[in-house]
This record gives C-alpha cells, sequence and structure tokens, in this order.
C-alpha cells in the first residue's frame, strides 16, 4: 500500500491497513518494518498490535523508538551524527579537490541492538542468553 507519501493520514491508515492484512496471512511468519513515514510516531503500538496479538516478531529499521513501542527488535545506526560527519569529510576532500571516485564511501556505522521484553513476554519468544548479552538497549515495557 501506499505506506510512503506527503499525507500522513493516508500513508499511517495504508500502514495500519498492512499490518491487519499481514496478520491475517497464515503464510506471515515475522514483520520487517522498514523506514518510512506511514508508522505514526502516536499510535504506533495501536497499529502494530494485531501482529503482536499473532504473537509475530516485529523488526523495526528505523530504531530504538519503535523497539520503545512495541517492535521486537531493531538493528539501527546508534549515531546519525557519526554518519553526517563522515559525508561531511568526503564533502571537504572534493572541495579540497580530491576526485571522488578516489575516496571511499564506505562508513561503518556503529550499529545499536534494540530489544523489548514485554513484547517478547507477548508473543512468547524467550531471548537467549547470548542475545541479551549482545544487546545495547532494553525496554521491559511497551511505551503506549
Amino acid at each position: 500500500g501506499p505506506v510512503i507519501g506527503d499525507n500522513h493520514a493516508k500513508t499511517q491508515s495504508a500502514f495500519s491497513t498492512c499490518a491487519l492484512n499481514l496478520a491475517a496471512n497464515d503464510a506471515v511468519d515475522a514483520v520487517y518494518i522498514p523506514m518510512g513515514n506511514g508508522a505514526s510516531p502516536d499510535n504506533f503500538y495501536y497499529q502494530i498490535k494485531p501482529l503482536i496479538d499473532r504473537k509475530l516478531p516485529i523488526f523495526s529499521q528505523t530504531g530504538e523508538n519503535e523497539v520503545q513501542m512495541g517492535a521486537l527488535m531493531a538493528l539501527s545506526n546508534a549515531d546519525l551524527q557519526a554518519s553526517g560527519e563522515f559525508e561531511a569529510r568526503v564533502i571537504e576532500r572534493i572541495v579540497k579537490g580530491e576526485k571522488p571516485e578516489m575516496i571511499s564511501q564506505y562508513y561503518y556505522a556503529p550499529l545499536n541492538l534494540c530489544l523489548n521484553l514485554e513484547t517478547a513476554r507477548l508473543i512468547d519468544f524467550k531471548p537467549s542468553f547470548d542475545l541479551l548479552i549482545g544487546v545495547d538497549l532494553v525496554f521491559d515495557r511497551i511505551k503506549k
């Protein structure tokens, strides 16, 4: 559905409809939510609740905000400032005369692994000890 666009009411409605359709589809065993403006910052939990009720793990590309609001996990860029600084240094080198094709464009972002323990409990997911020691940020309840 049109989950990305200028009309936020339309994209958020489409996102909610998509979540309902995925929850009703028996072939779905997990859901990955990419960045977009269909996920409502105010009603995210209620948008994904049909997926949680179906006990589906939900992974967020956006990161900790969506995990705090009910997604099970996210592995996302921990620091967008560092990414911006990397790109600024590349631009500076170009402005000083270096050819862009001679400058590495590989940026290895520091990543954060986030986990919501209340969501894990609701979907009957028991994280292993190995997973728990790798988690950078844990939420013990869903922010509704």
